[in-house]
């Protein structure tokens, strides 16, 4: 990655500015900067002319910087960025890759651009063969953490189990299972403002109908007719599965947290709830797994995950020693007992450890370029 130490990966970014769009900073583009690679963001949702002439805009750009840049970056889906700007990307000589962050859920939207591009960064597996049926040349690398920002803080044992995020899906019943079961728990987050018990069938159709094209480019694919599958039987048994507005929720939730205390909260709490279920999924006794950020956050703070167990998660952190595993809902409520017990306090502490020494040097987002690198240049 030598290349491109003192050199620009020019990005191509849309973004409205959302803290869910934010989290890049904090993340590759931090930890990238400080290893000496700079980046030249570019937004062009904040730009007031039109597409074609953005892209003319972002061409001169890079010609006349040329002997700076390494790569064009890009996170955008269909329509973004025409064939015949990326084809001049390539005649400049210039690296074109496509950073895919929801190819599990949602392949199609980047079905026509990802041909145009040298490489595509997929960061789940499940639909590197829709990719490769498009014509498109890809690499699985999955989220990762930045060591500089996320750090440990460990400054008191938080004897509970904490969930920090919106309650929405599995996230809610499963905390109230852990509730009513005794466990210690504490949610930091916002409170989904959705109201599943107000949506009669009518209604879901109706919205089914108003997003056609999704449901559509769905069924085309066997993770999306399992989404639909999930989404359908959580709306007729939408009581078993709604718990948002359930009154345990008032003893135990703590409203937001700001991005600093997030780093504290994961660091201290003796365990943090991992949910990978991927949409409503969970509802189905054989659900999609999707890998978060905060699966490589919690580890990168110096904090101890619980979380369902996947092959694929498996793989990254070592199961009693770096993470926590469980299989079902009893499972979930005898480990944490288990490992929130006084007594052992040590091994929390030592698992600690062990999950930010894998994380730190397995799961930065400079190893995530390095392998990215290797593969393109």
């Amino acid at each position: 990655m030598k290349n491109l130490i003192g050199k620009n990966i020019f990005y191509y970014f849309p973004s409205n500015g959302s803290v869910m769009d934010q989290w890049q900073n904090q993340h590759f583009i931090e930890e990238l900067k400080l290893r000496g690679i700079n980046f030249d963001v570019f937004n062009p949702r904040i730009q007031t002319i039109d597409s074609d002439s953005i892209e003319d805009l972002i061409y001169e750009r890079i010609k006349a910087n040329r002997e700076n840049i390494s790569m064009f970056l890009a996170s955008a889906f269909d329509g973004y960025l025409s064939e015949s700007f990326l084809i001049s990307i390539k005649n400049l000589g210039i690296p074109t890759v496509l950073m895919s962050f929801d190819n599990l859920s949602i392949p199609y939207k980047q079905k026509e651009i990802s041909q145009y591009f040298d490489l595509i960064w997929l960061t789940s597996w499940d639909t590197k063969y829709l990719f490769d049926k498009w014509g498109a040349k890809s690499i699985f690398l999955p989220y990762a953490s930045n060591p500089n920002h996320f750090k440990p803080q460990w400054n008191e044992d938080m004897a509970c189990i904490g969930f920090v995020g919106t309650l929405y899906g599995n996230r809610g019943k499963r905390i109230k299972h852990l509730y009513e079961n005794g466990i210690p728990v504490q949610v930091y987050g916002k409170r989904d403002s959705s109201s599943p018990d107000n949506h009669s069938m009518i209604s879901i159709l109706r919205k089914m109908t108003d997003r056609i094209c999704t449901v559509k480019e769905l069924m085309k694919f066997p993770i999306g007719r399992k989404c639909i599958h999930g989404a359908v039987k959580k709306r007729i048994w939408n009581k078993k599965y709604n718990v948002q507005n359930s009154s345990f929720l008032d003893e135990i939730h703590q409203g937001s947290v700001s991005f600093e205390y997030l780093n504290y909260l994961y660091s201290n709490l003796g365990l943090s709830l991992g949910v990978t279920e991927l949409w409503d999924t969970y509802t189905l006794s054989e659900p999609i797994h999707k890998i978060h950020l905060r699966t490589f956050e919690i580890p990168m703070c110096g904090g101890l995950q619980i979380a369902p167990y996947s092959k694929e998660l498996s793989g990254y952190f070592e199961e009693n020693k770096e993470i926590i595993f469980f299989e079902n809902e009893m499972d979930l409520v005898e480990k944490s007992k288990f490992y929130l017990s006084d007594r052992n306090s040590q091994v929390r502490k030592e698992m600690k450890i062990k999950a930010r020494i894998r994380a730190e040097n397995d799961h930065s987002w400079s190893s995530r370029f390095k392998q990215l690198h290797d593969e393109i240049f």
